[in-house]
């Protein structure tokens, strides 16, 4: 007994090459991974990981130890080549594992692969390229190879020495191991620092042995929702729902000529407050709005067109990129994930990119969505100056806002001159609004007295009388884009731009707010460059707008567009196969309604079926209801993962040539210290664009004397730089700044960037999570 005992320890001695050949094959792996991320800043992340990845390997190397003396008391040298192959082969079967992060950024796991391990490994082998592994794959091949060749011909007995060390290194291993199974924050603090073959490995030890629990309603209803257009079309199917690779839409890149210049076209879209469909055609019999029923008639127009809420939530978001509609509506997300949208897309393409509004652009928190876009410029109510005469409301007398014919001066005036950037200008009137201002109110009112008495019908007038404001903002509005067109008509640029026209949501005032009318906008398109005019019959949504658009720029005026689409839309025209799909935020901000194929359910769990006008009749389908519902929760389902993680950040920052240096996210509670470091210094090359991204949750700050910070210093710590943002006190919202710091003009050496949060006074605040992100220009 005693000297089977002795033989099951001295195998230890041969046990000592696997050790090696494992502590081989981790250095390899996380040299690879410094490689192909250098220049990120997470060398450390990365040596700290190797770290745990050696205790890690060991408590494994322990577990293993009792087969391998076992079988190695049997047969010696063929249990060290058994085991030695096993093991490279590991290795070499993680090579796609490895390779799916260091492009991507994203770490596989068998878990959200509803527990198939070869579901899970071959996914990086669809996703990219064999090119990026191939290499790394020979190499450890023959490396493997030559090791089980040394392996199977060892005679070398290890001194005792080396025994004694990697003995010691095995047992150490056991409570540095326990010590980081308590301390949750060492992987979690950064992903460099998991071991991407052993996590992998991990996940499918726990799916077969039951430790993993896949959430089967979210995971039911994310393949309900893909189902609609397709699950193969998805990329991802839990953790980014909305993932999927951007495929040309031929949709309306038929109806247009290229420019005669070869340059992309400018763009300009206006969402006009309050359009509804109903208001391009004679309101009984009376045209109020006779300009845009022309125009409508010389583009392309949708006619079967919605709105994705009843309310300004989400008409930005929606029309600009097919964005998920949040809990609130997607710009009211304290923290916003990253998306892509036509702002941040046509900057990347050299477009100059402005908004204009005659209001403020914070209301419902548009500058945040716009600012998140990088656009260049944000024109509104704070812009126009004493040459404006403003509307004032409420008790304090403060700014409402201005009427459109000032928002249209406002845009000739500080619009981008240059003729050789293209542009993309978006303009939101105001007028089609409650207090419903206009210029020369007696001019318009006697325009609509005598044009409300061409009517015979007594009962008609009575109605245009009792909403006279509302009608006779419809006709200064239509005048307004009348003299509009009529001005930029006279600019060279005219003959190569595209306008884009829609309604955020029909007015109230005019509209039913029953069933679909309280969604029903119109979509145009008119350009110059249009080869032909057309009406499009199918039911379509602002959400639809953002992939068939960019597939425009990209088929016919060569723009650089992203490979992947995070769009909730399906092809503006249509076809057979696919059903409208349009989950509808009410007023109340409630997903409460939708339209699938040529169906409504409505918020009360009623069925219709639509026809021609958006005109809705019962329904006596008893089964389409039930059917209904599934679907609109698995919608809210997705839309809620959707509005945390949207795209990965590694294909987010990769399109727009950026390099992600630090993202870090806090979670809040009481703070009663003066300064809490954030992030302690990163290095900053000269020559280089830096941005800081920075979102916070709730914060409630009583005495408003907190604030972000930025700080730049040089080697020997003089301060070169330092800016402060103050935190308002915002509880149940959310705060956020961006600032693009440039280093072009700092001559110094070693310089360093420290963020930090500082409280100038003794009182303690709080919020509830933050998220900081430092990235860079390549």
């Amino acid at each position: 007994m005693m000297k089977q005992l002795n033989s099951f320890f001295r195998a230890f001695n041969s046990y000592i090459s696997l050790i090696i050949l494992n502590y081989i094959f981790l250095f390899l792996f996380r040299l690879w991974e410094v490689i192909m991320i250098s220049g990120s800043g997470i060398f450390s992340e990365t040596l700290t990981g190797f770290a745990g990845d050696i205790i890690i390997v060991n408590l494994v190397l322990i577990i293993m130890y009792i087969p391998y003396a076992l079988l190695w008391l049997w047969k010696q040298k063929t249990t060290m080549v058994i085991f030695a192959i096993l093991m490279s082969l590991f290795y070499l079967l993680s090579t796609p594992i490895q390779a799916y992060y260091n492009i991507t950024g994203e770490i596989i796991s068998a878990g959200i692969f509803q527990c198939s391990t070869l579901s899970a490994w071959a996914f990086p082998l669809k996703n990219i390229p064999v090119i990026s592994f191939l290499l790394p794959f020979l190499i450890f091949l023959v490396l493997g190879t030559y090791l089980i060749h040394t392996i199977s011909r060892q005679v070398q007995v290890f001194p005792k020495i080396a025994v004694n060390f990697f003995a010691f290194l095995l047992i150490i291993a056991i409570p540095a191991g326990f010590e980081l199974g308590l301390n949750s924050d060492f992987f979690t603090k950064n992903d460099h620092r998991v071991n991407k073959p052993f996590h992998f490995a991990g996940t499918c030890m726990s799916c077969t042995f039951g430790g993993y629990q896949p959430v089967k309603d979210v995971v039911s209803d994310i393949d309900r929702y893909q189902n609609i257009r397709g699950a193969e079309a998805y990329l991802s199917a839990d953790e980014f729902p909305l993932l999927r690779k951007a495929i040309a839409d031929p949709c309306i890149s038929p109806y247009f000529n290229e420019t005669d210049n070869g340059l992309p076209p400018n763009i300009v879209m206006i969402v006009v407050e309050g359009l509804g469909s109903k208001f391009l055609n004679p309101i009984n019999e009376i045209s109020f709005m006779p300009f845009l029923e022309g125009l409508r008639q010389e583009s392309l127009y949708w006619k079967n067109f919605l709105a994705t809420s009843d309310s300004l939530q989400n008409t930005m978001s929606s029309v600009l990129g097919g964005l998920p509609y949040g809990n609130r509506g997607f710009t009211i997300l304290p923290i916003m994930p990253r998306h892509f949208s036509l702002v941040n897309v046509l900057g990347f393409n050299n477009y100059h990119t402005s908004f204009f509004t005659g209001r403020h652009a914070w209301i419902h928190s548009t500058d945040k969505l716009l600012m998140a876009n990088d656009i260049d410029a944000i024109w509104h109510a704070q812009n126009f100056g004493d040459a404006f005469n403003a509307i004032r409301t409420g008790p304090s007398n403060s700014i409402w806002g201005y009427n459109d014919q000032y928002l249209k001066n406002l845009f000739f005036e500080k619009r981008n001159k240059n003729q050789h950037q293209p542009k993309l200008e978006i303009i939101h009137t105001s007028s089609m609004h409650n207090p419903w201002p206009v210029d020369r109110e007696e001019f318009y009112r006697e325009k609509f007295k005598n044009l409300i008495s061409e009517s015979e019908n007594t009962e008609y007038r009575a109605h245009f009388e009792q909403l006279d404001k509302q009608y006779i903002s419809l006709m200064f509005t239509d005048d307004m884009l009348s003299d509009f067109f009529k001005t930029f008509s006279q600019q060279d640029q005219y003959n190569k731009t595209i306008f884009v026209i829609t309604g955020n949501y029909p007015m109230r005032k005019l509209t039913p707010r029953s069933h679909l009318g309280k969604y029903y906008v119109p979509l145009f398109i008119y350009s110059p460059l249009l080869t032909e005019t057309r009406v499009f019959e199918n039911i379509s949504s602002h959400k639809d707008f953002y992939d068939s658009f960019i597939s425009l720029m990209k088929e016919k005026y060569a723009l650089t567009t992203p490979a992947y689409t995070t769009s909730l839309g399906h092809s503006l025209c249509g076809n057979e196969n696919q059903k409208a799909f349009i989950p509808l935020m009410d007023n109340e901000n409630r997903i409460s309604e939708l339209v699938y194929g040529k169906y409504f359910l409505s918020s009360d769990s009623e069925l219709f079926t639509i026809e021609n006008g958006f005109e809705t009749v019962p329904s006596d389908d008893n089964e389409k209801p039930e059917e209904m519902k599934n679907l609109l929760n698995a919608f809210k389902e997705v839309n809620t993962v959707a509005s945390q993680n949207l795209v990965p950040d590694s294909l987010f920052f990769d399109y727009f040539d950026y390099v992600l240096l630090d993202d870090i996210m806090l979670r809040g509670g009481t703070i009663r210290r003066e300064y809490v470091d954030i992030i302690e210094e990163i290095p900053l090359e000269q020559g280089y664009r830096y941005y800081l991204d920075a979102s916070f949750v709730n914060p409630r700050i009583p005495l408003e004397e907190v604030y972000l910070v930025y700080e730049i210093t040089d080697g020997a710590g003089n301060s070169l730089i330092w800016k402060n943002f103050g935190i308002p006190d915002s509880g149940d919202e959310g705060f956020g700044v961006k600032e693009t710091i440039t280093t072009e003009n700092l001559d110094a050496e070693d310089i360093q960037l420290r963020v930090f949060l500082w409280n100038e006074s003794p009182v303690p605040y709080e919020f509830d999570q933050a998220r900081i992100t430092i990235y860079r220009s390549k």
